[in-house]
């Protein structure tokens, strides 16, 4: 388990992966894919909670499950895509605001930008980690295909 430190309660913007092309050799087919796709996060320290053609469920839990989040990785035979589906206690907002004064020094007040959601900045690193588990994976399954 991964510890959260004290300042949990910080929010960044929340970082949407596009679509991703994926190395899967052509032909591969969906249960090989899912099957790589699973085993990636299990690597990367997520829980698989349920595989489909097409779908992967997985979560991430910090600290005995006080901290958790839970995506949809739906992949086809060219690419992939992690989708955020929920989480507990990560700080999730659908609209992610900042108090600023951005830059005029005769302002009195600040004034709030909002973009879009915001969740706890290590929701984007772990996104990340896992997304480049994938990539390596599916490149990992490529290469025994041509074997």
């Amino acid at each position: 388990m991964i510890a959260v430190p004290a300042d949990a309660a910080r929010v960044a913007e929340m970082e949407i992966p596009e679509r991703t092309a994926h190395h899967a050799k052509e032909g591969t087919d969906l249960v090989e894919i899912g099957s790589a796709i699973a085993a990636a996060a299990r690597r990367s320290a997520w829980t698989v909670q349920s595989e489909k053609p097409g779908i992967t469920l997985a979560e991430k839990a910090t600290q005995e499950g006080k901290h958790r989040v839970t995506v949809n990785i739906n992949y086809d035979s060219t690419t992939y895509l992690i989708e955020y589906r929920d989480s507990h206690n990560l700080g999730y907002t659908d609209k992610h605001c900042v108090d600023r004064d951005f830059g005029n020094p005769n302002s009195k007040r600040n004034h709030t930008r909002c973009v879009g959601a915001g969740i706890h900045p290590y929701y984007n690193v772990w996104i990340g980690t896992l997304s480049e588990r994938i990539d390596s994976f599916l490149s990992d399954l490529a290469s025994e295909k041509e074997k």
